[in-house]
């Protein structure tokens, strides 16, 4: 036993090894890694990026491409691979795969998105495949170096089957307000009951799903309860809007006080610019949100050596590091520096933080959306 735990970490210190080798080191051409059980190595490594370098690019589906720039310019440096990025929003990227796959077209390697769109629209088409077969880091692949670099020491699994995984897991915008007209901030959820709100709230409509719907269903199935939600909406009279820019928009300039749920990089856009408006974190906790921080590998991929390399890029601490500073989101990765984020974007100690992970807490959400519809739609004009 003490003979196999020194090979592993032998093992581990020749994969990290490996990641540094001068591009100038590698052969010009060799064929793909063969799959074996064994513990990937230098050679292993070197193996993996002549062969990606030989398909040329990677191809990325995604509903953002906020991430094109120095992290795909860095694994373009890096490897001599190019990172194309189609965007769409998830339902047409989903129509786009199936068009293609009933033409016998295979163009996509990988989809990055949030976590409700891999499991609920991609995975039904049955277009994801496992994840872990593409992992070669000690940090993805040996359980103490996962215990040691990623946030609750494991990995932020979707689905039991693993075919979709968050590496991105902030606390979701909750709330902005004006801070001018707030004031003192909001401390807690119940702070929306003051009877000086009436009419002052607008909420990002929580029955059209995405983040609108996740942080009102955390906070009625998990955090405080459903009959908050029926004093808020009886008591408060609040508006509801699909327009994420409106909704930000007419809080900087005191139309409404408090948004719940608005887009982070809407309120950041108008803060910016010197708007007063600002986030605020109720002490009881929030969604925990992947945004577009969500990974999922086709079937079939396009281009199967460059989409390996691109994960274990993309999933290493440099990778992370771009991501997280592109997109302004935290990584799970607790190596990975948060200086550019805004602290309510931070995960906190002592905080509660709630994420779906597995097939029964998307299940659940299924029947948080009736709960929703239910509450909200008789006060929608």
């Amino acid at each position: 036993m003490n003979n196999m735990i020194r090979l592993s970490a032998v093992c581990c210190f020749l994969m990290v090894c490996a990641l540094s080798f001068p591009a100038s080191a590698l052969p010009a051409a060799v064929a793909a890694p063969s799959n074996t059980s064994k513990m990937p190595g230098p050679e292993d490594w070197q193996k993996l990026v002549a062969a990606a370098r030989s398909e040329g690019k990677v191809t990325i589906y995604a509903d953002a491409n906020w991430f094109k720039g120095p992290f795909t310019d860095s694994f373009l440096n890096k490897y001599g691979v190019q990172t194309e990025i189609i965007v769409a929003r998830p339902t047409e990227l989903a129509e786009k795969l199936q068009r293609e796959r009933r033409a016998g077209i295979y163009t996509a390697d990988a989809i990055i998105s949030g976590s409700d769109v891999l499991v609920n629209i991609m995975k039904p088409l049955g277009v994801l495949d496992l994840l872990e077969p593409s992992f070669m880091l000690p940090e993805l692949t040996s359980p103490e170096e996962i215990q040691k670099i990623w946030w609750r020491g494991k990995l932020f699994w979707n689905d039991d089957a693993h075919t979709s995984l968050s590496f991105m897991a902030n606390p979701g915008t909750v709330m902005a307000i004006n801070t001018e007209i707030v004031k003192p901030a909001i401390t807690f959820y119940r702070d929306l009951l003051d009877p000086k709100w009436k009419g002052k709230i607008i909420f990002q409509d929580p029955t059209a799903g995405g983040g609108g719907f996740r942080q009102f269903a955390t906070v009625g199935a998990v955090l405080i309860g459903w009959d908050f939600w029926r004093e808020v909406l009886t008591k408060q009279e609040p508006a509801f809007t699909r327009d994420a820019r409106l909704q930000a928009e007419w809080v900087a300039r005191g139309k409404y006080a408090i948004a719940f749920a608005p887009r982070t990089e809407v309120v950041n856009y108008f803060k910016d610019n010197g708007a007063a408006i600002d986030f605020v974190l109720p002490a009881e906790g929030v969604f925990l949100a992947s945004g577009v921080g969500s990974l999922g590998r086709v079937t079939r991929p396009a281009h199967p050596n460059a989409l390996k390399l691109f994960i274990n890029f993309l999933l290493s601490r440099e990778g992370q590091t771009l991501y997280s500073q592109a997109g302004g989101l935290q990584s799970v990765r607790v190596d990975v520096p948060v200086e550019h984020l805004h602290p309510t974007k931070i995960r906190q100690a002592g905080k509660t933080y709630y994420s779906p992970e597995g097939d029964k807490a998307f299940a659940r959400e299924a029947e948080w959306k009736k709960m929703v519809d239910d509450l909200v739609k008789p006060f929608l004009k």
